[in-house]
């Protein structure tokens, strides 16, 4: 009769618990705002189906190579709804080869994905597919870069995501990867760098660099551009495609096909090259709206090849402001075929015509159209073409300095501070082992930048430390996992070991007259998951040498005994004492 009871009461208990919450996350975290999942594995990447409105964050570099993957989200039911934050982490070699809806994720609904990069994916499918997602609605999407990645599919393929409605990107790159039709078949249709078909979206500041490419050579191969193959209804300002783009109807530079669309202060320069419908910037245009922009990439085509745009549709458009270089992109016309009514007069005379103004957009700032252009906070001038101002770069050349109840973190600025000036620094630490970090924000940006750990820290103990830069665009990568070791109490009374110890070897430490040790630590790789090991820093001095010969096979680390011998002159000497095993 007891048990009977005790089954009933389990069975009633299990009838009111909510699913996801018998579907236990394997990582830490509840899924809140506060307390959002923590990923640090590319099954746990998985795992957000069991809850696709959570909040979840990246914890480290997630290596994907030989997982198996299905699904985050389907295109046919519920999506993704949540946020992700990759905080600046890495996820790469990620190898999927489905039908329909392929990508990282599957279809994101209403969802904010940031903060995150995706290394050497790829991804292919017969239908919708993006190496962020297949498809997205009313989604946020920023800071996210692809790179040396490869996407493929027959429709809908994108570099980042392959539909996307109704959505917001912003600071977002494709980076030297490959966006390409159906290696098979005979059917490729609207293919983009960033997006394949696009509808109400806003684009700010983003970029594509690589290849947009049909792959087949015949059948219907229609809508590809460099940045978007297909837009309708579209806002897109200060972004450009350096990709070259390869098809055979309504190919771009930047957009393969456009209607009721807007383009400001962008550009195309990569190479364009298809067979009706041929622009350096738009391959055919409709009820759209060219402002403060270019194209400078060779363009070449049979029919209907423009400069611009290969062809404007009958219900017009207009270009404002906008130009072409006449010698690179190899056409006189702005226009190749004109059903509009108002492109004959408002199209800019062509730049660079017989190669006499061959600089005119190469280290510019004031020249039409780039005098609209925002060269203060957005774009930079470069040697070459405009640049956009981008995140920082990761700190370099982190070093510590170690004391029992303190860790000194000093860095080198970063190689690059993506156009716009380094403004703070974060940092963050942690016990090994455990998972809750400490973080310290607005670190005062210096030439020589330096912050002193001394909150919660024990001697001889291992801590996990990692540094990230800010600018105005946002913030870096983080430089990934550090261990330091605190020292061991300095003990000013000599003590005498049970065991006769072993002098390993002596150093002179120039660096500071407190009882620290040194230690310099390699810089971070952004695509390198391994944990850096600290080395002697290069102004700790090697004095002497004196192992026994009878001590091959390691010493045992249980027992370290650390006598300070003197302290003259600013000159400390400290002799390291193991205990032979």
């Amino acid at each position: 009769m007891i048990k009977k009871v005790l089954l009933f009461v389990l069975a009633l208990v299990l009838s009111v618990v909510p699913a996801s919450t018998v579907s236990a996350y394997s990582g830490n975290g509840s899924g809140t705002v506060g307390d959002p999942y923590v990923i640090n594995t590319c099954n746990q990447l998985f795992e957000m189906n069991n809850n696709l409105s959570a909040h979840y964050v990246l914890a480290g570099y997630v290596d994907c190579t030989g997982a198996t993957w299905g699904h985050i989200g389907t295109l046919t039911s519920s999506g993704f709804s949540g946020t992700f934050d990759g905080q600046g982490y890495t996820i790469q070699n990620l190898t999927v080869d489905d039908t329909n809806g392929v990508g990282l994720f599957t279809y994101v609904n209403g969802g904010t994905i940031t903060n995150l990069v995706l290394d050497s994916f790829d991804v292919t499918g017969t239908g919708t597919v993006g190496a962020l997602a297949a498809q997205a609605d009313n989604a946020t999407i920023s800071s996210v870069r692809v790179t040396n990645s490869l996407v493929h599919s027959e429709f809908a393929t994108g570099g980042l995501v392959g539909i996307l409605n109704g959505s917001t990107v912003s600071d977002v790159s494709v980076y030297n990867s490959q966006t390409l039709g159906r290696v098979s078949g005979g059917f490729a249709q609207t293919i983009g760098g960033l997006v394949g078909l696009s509808e109400s979206n806003t684009y700010n500041r983003s970029s594509v660099t690589g290849t947009v490419d049909k792959v087949i050579n015949s059948g219907t191969i229609l809508n590809i551009g460099g940045f978007i193959g297909s837009s309708t209804g579209d806002i897109v300002n200060d972004s450009y495609s350096t990709a070259n783009v390869i098809g055979v109807t309504n190919v771009g530079g930047f957009v393969g096909v456009n209607a009721s669309s807007g383009f400001s202060r962008s550009y195309a320069s990569g190479s364009v090259t298809g067979s009706q419908q041929v622009g350096g910037f738009s391959g055919s245009s409709a009820l759209s709206m060219l402002t403060d922009s270019f194209a400078i990439g060779a363009v070449t085509g049979s029919t209907n090849v423009g400069g611009l745009i290969g062809r404007v549709q009958a219900i017009g458009g207009d270009v404002d402001n906008s130009t072409w270089d006449v010698t690179r992109t190899g056409q006189a016309d702005c226009v190749g075929l004109d059903q509009g009514i108002s492109y004959p007069t408002v199209c800019m005379t062509g730049i660079n015509v017989a190669s006499g103004m061959p600089n005119y957009f190469f280290n510019n700032d004031s020249n039409i159209p780039l005098n609209d252009w925002n060269f203060a906070t957005v774009w930079q001038t470069t040697a070459g073409l405009p640049a956009l101002r981008t995140l920082p770069e990761t700190p370099a050349e982190v070093r510590v300095v170690l004391a029992p109840l303190s860790i000194r973190v000093m860095w080198d600025i970063p190689t690059s501070d993506g156009g716009s000036p380094v403004t703070s620094y974060d940092l963050k630490y942690r016990k090994a082992g455990t998972t809750a970090y400490t973080t310290v924000t607005g670190i005062t940006a210096t030439s020589a930048p330096e912050y002193t750990l001394t909150t919660g820290l024990t001697p001889s103990t291992s801590y996990e430390i990692e540094v990230r830069t800010h600018n105005a665009i946002g913030v870096s990568p983080w430089l990934g996992f550090i261990t330091a070791t605190t020292a061991h109490p300095v003990i000013t009374t000599p003590i005498t070991p049970s065991v006769t110890p072993v002098l390993a070897s002596s150093y002179v430490n120039n660096a500071s007259t407190d009882t620290t040790d040194e230690v310099a630590l390699a810089t971070e790789d952004d695509s390198t998951v391994a944990e850096k090991t600290p080395a002697t820093a290069t102004n700790d001095t090697k004095k002497d040498t004196t192992t026994d010969a009878s001590t091959t096979g390691g010493f045992n680390p249980v027992l370290v005994v650390v006598i300070v011998v003197a302290a003259i002159g600013g000159v400390l000497i400290v002799i390291r004492l193991f205990v032979r095993k």
